[in-house]
C-alpha cells in the first residue's frame, strides 16, 4: 500500500464560546452605526428627491400658465361684473375652492414693488381668471370662407381637498379649470349677410363649439355677453353657466421613487406655524386660511398688464424637516385686445 507522503498536524475544531461573544460585541459595535447611516441616508436622498420634484412641479406650473395667459383676451378682477363670470364657471366634479379665495384687483397705476405707496397688498388674490385665445377655425359661409377666433375661460386656484398634506401643518392643492370654447361672438355679428352669418353658425355648431362670446361687453356674465349657437341663430343666455373642459391637479407628485415618501401641497400661511419653512403670504394681506402659497397681482395699462405669480411648495416625510420650493414669475400680457 502507498501511502501519503503529507501528513496533516492540524485538528478540526468548532468556534468557541469566546470567538461567538468577541463576533456578538462586534456585530453590537457595527449595527447601531448602520442603522444611522441608513437612516442618515434615507433622509437625504427622499429630501434631495423632494426638492428636486417641488421645483418641477413649481417651474412647470408657473411656465403653464404664463403661457396660456401670453394669448391673454381678458383678465378678470375682483369686481362685481368680473364675479359674474366667476360665478357662472361650473366646477362640477372639481375640487372645490379654498374658504375666502378672491381673484386679483387690477391697479392700473400699481407697481408690484412692495412697501411703495402704489403696492396695494389687499389687491392681491390667490387666484387667478382669464379668457384666451386659444386657436381659430375656417367657417365656409357660403362661397367663401371666414375665420372665427375660439377663446376658452381658464381659472386657476386652491384648494384645501388635498389627500397628501405635511405632517405639521395644513397644506393645498394647486387647480386648473378650463372650460369649453367659445367663438367669437363679435366676428359672427360683422358677417352682415343673414344667410351667411347662419351657414357660419351651422359649420361651429356641428364642430361642437355651441357658445359665443362678446368680449367687448364689459358689463357682467349675465348682461348680454354669453350667448348659446343653435342651428344657425345666436341667442343670448342670461342663465348661462359656463361648462368645463377639462379640470386638472397642477401639484400632483409621485414620490417614493428613490425611497421614503412624504407628503406635500401648497403651503398654507405661516402665521403662527413656527416650523414654516418660508413666509406666507409676502405680497396679499392674510385673512384666514387667505391668500395660502399662491398670491396673484395685476398690475399696469390694459395695453401691458403685469401678473405677477407666487407659489410656494412644501413637503415633509422621512427626511429631516420640512422641504419648501418658493417660486415667482411676472408675466406680461395685453388685455381686451
Amino acid at each position: 500500500m502507498i501511502k501519503s507522503k503529507y501528513i496533516s498536524t492540524s485538528s478540526s475544531r468548532g468556534i468557541t464560546l469566546t470567538e461567538v461573544m468577541m463576533a456578538v460585541v462586534i456585530l453590537g459595535i457595527i449595527t447601531p452605526g448602520l442603522v444611522m447611516l441608513m437612516s442618515t441616508m434615507t433622509r437625504g436622498f427622499t429630501g434631495y428627491e423632494a426638492s428636486v420634484n417641488l421645483r418641477e412641479v413649481n417651474q412647470k406650473t408657473l411656465n403653464k400658465i404664463y403661457l396660456r395667459v401670453g394669448s391673454n383676451k381678458r383678465l378678470f378682477e375682483n369686481s362685481a361684473n368680473d364675479t359674474g363670470y366667476l360665478n357662472k364657471i361650473s366646477l362640477t366634479g372639481c375640487p372645490a375652492r379654498l374658504t375666502g379665495s378672491i381673484l386679483p384687483t387690477i391697479q392700473d397705476a400699481g407697481t408690484l414693488t412692495t412697501g411703495t405707496t402704489n403696492f396695494v397688498s389687499a389687491s392681491v388674490g390667490n387666484s387667478l381668471l382669464f379668457a384666451n385665445n386659444d386657436s381659430s377655425m375656417q367657417v365656409l359661409t357660403g362661397t367663401n370662407t371666414v375665420r372665427i377666433d375660439l377663446f376658452r375661460f381658464n381659472y386657476y386656484y386652491v384648494t384645501s381637498d388635498n389627500p397628501k398634506p405635511i405632517y405639521d401643518h395644513a397644506c393645498y392643492r394647486l387647480i386648473e379649470w378650463r372650460s369649453v370654447q367659445y367663438a367669437d361672438y363679435n366676428q359672427l355679428m360683422n358677417i352682415t349677410n343673414t344667410t351667411r352669418r347662419a351657414n357660419a353658425i351651422k359649420a361651429l355648431y356641428n364642430a361642437n363649439i355651441r357658445y359665443a362670446w362678446d368680449s367687448d361687453n364689459l358689463s357682467a356674465a349675465s348682461a348680454f355677453s354669453l350667448f348659446t349657437l343653435a342651428t344657425g341663430a345666436v341667442t343670448v343666455s342670461a342663465a348661462h353657466v359656463i361648462p368645463q373642459y377639462k379640470c386638472t391637479v397642477l401639484t400632483s407628485i409621485v414620490t417614493g421613487l428613490i425611497l421614503g415618501g412624504y407628503g406635500y401641497g401648497v403651503s398654507a400661511n405661516s402665521a403662527g406655524w413656527a416650523t414654516a419653512p418660508k413666509t406666507v403670504p409676502v405680497f396679499a394681506a392674510a385673512s384666514g386660511l387667505f391668500p395660502g402659497g399662491f398670491e396673484v397681482a395685476i398690475v399696469g395699462s390694459s395695453s401691458g398688464r403685469q401678473i405677477l405669480l407666487r407659489s410656494v411648495l412644501v413637503a415633509q416625510g422621512s427626511m429631516r424637516g420640512i422641504v419648501a420650493d418658493d417660486m415667482q414669475i411676472i408675466a406680461t400680457a395685453r388685455d381686451l385686445w
